[in-house]
């Protein structure tokens, strides 16, 4: 992501150097020293801390996101032909939707709310007592959707104007987007802000997936190490461990399929095991919703024991029959 942004703002994507950028963007030595880079910077934030870190970092970006985002949705709805585009991409059809389509739209929502990554587990240990876990649920969700819409009005209707591929995941990315910027008008000043508004999210969800990792461990109390030299330990791990994907791109979508959707399900679901049985009815609801009893709180908690795991567990079973037969 980070290379594409600086492609586009640098090279400016063209005709004449998309299979340039191809085979600069599978050449993994160079990709590597990138993400290296923005695995030192990602470190540094959680070396700061909460509040001067991931705190401020956040309320930089995250506007920075609505602004860029905002403007982007602008532009697309303003090409010819795509408010008629758009209204048919909205007319639903079923019989296109399969088991996978269900698993993996469900891993992204996961991975995108900070669920099956754990993100909100250590974001929500910050938490103070007095704060309302479901309304704050609500804002997150409601923000996530908002954000999640906003690049879909952008991207959904320029790609159907110009006739691209509609495939998602890496194939969207770096293949479908740099096609369309080339035709749209202004291309290269509109690829290049949402690369990096695009850009800005994702570096906000690796420091989160680090957190994860330095918090969780941390707050254990066994680990006889300072923040320093356990964050310095981590970013030799993941350097490790990002090598791979970077010399064999290919990786990128196994792994995205397997940890990025499969995990994310069968995850959440334990989680809301533990939450919904682990804990016991009275905590449960003390942790939640600060009492002890109430109608709306106990089918609240009806749904986290029966409903959504069922669900969840359903949708894993479906997946994994139709990926065998």
């Amino acid at each position: 992501m980070a290379f594409s942004a600086w492609f586009s703002a640098v090279h400016h994507f063209s005709e004449t150097n998309l299979s340039l950028f191809e085979q600069q963007l599978n050449q993994g030595w160079p990709q590597y020293l990138i993400a290296l880079g923005i695995l030192l910077i990602s470190l540094v934030v959680i070396f700061r801390g909460l509040k001067k870190g991931i705190e401020n970092m956040s309320k930089l970006l995250v506007p920075f996101f609505g602004i860029v985002i905002t403007y982007l949705v602008g532009v697309s709805f303003s090409l010819e032909g795509a408010l008629e585009k758009f209204a048919i991409f909205l007319k639903p059809d079923f019989q296109t939707l399969t088991a996978n389509n269900v698993f993996a739209a469900l891993g992204q929502a996961f991975f995108s709310l900070g669920l099956g990554g754990t993100f909100l587990l250590i974001y929500g240990s910050y938490l103070p007592d007095k704060q309302s876990i479901p309304s704050a649920a609500i804002w997150v969700g409601l923000g996530d959707m908002g954000a999640a819409v906003m690049a879909s009005l952008f991207i959904i209707p320029a790609i159907l104007v110009f006739n691209l591929d509609m495939t998602s995941g890496p194939q969207l990315i770096f293949h479908t987007l740099p096609r369309l910027f080339v035709q749209m008008q202004a291309g290269v000043w509109v690829g290049s802000l949402f690369l990096f508004a695009l850009l800005t999210v994702a570096f906000l969800s690796n420091i989160a997936a680090l957190e994860v990792l330095s918090g969780g461990i941390i707050d254990i109390h066994k680990v006889k190490l300072s923040k320093g030299k356990l964050i310095l330990i981590i970013g030799i791990l993941e350097a490790i461990l990002i090598l791979p994907s970077c010399l064999n791109p290919s990786l990128i979508g196994i792994l995205d399929m397997i940890f990025g959707s499969g995990m994310q399900v069968p995850g959440s679901a334990l989680s809301l095991l533990a939450l919904g049985w682990g804990l016991g009815k009275i905590t449960s609801l003390k942790q939640i919703f600060k009492v002890e009893s109430g109608k709306f709180s106990q089918i609240f908690l009806f749904w986290i024991r029966w409903v959504i795991p069922l669900t969840l567990f359903v949708i894993l079973i479906s997946y994994i029959y139709h990926s065998t037969s």
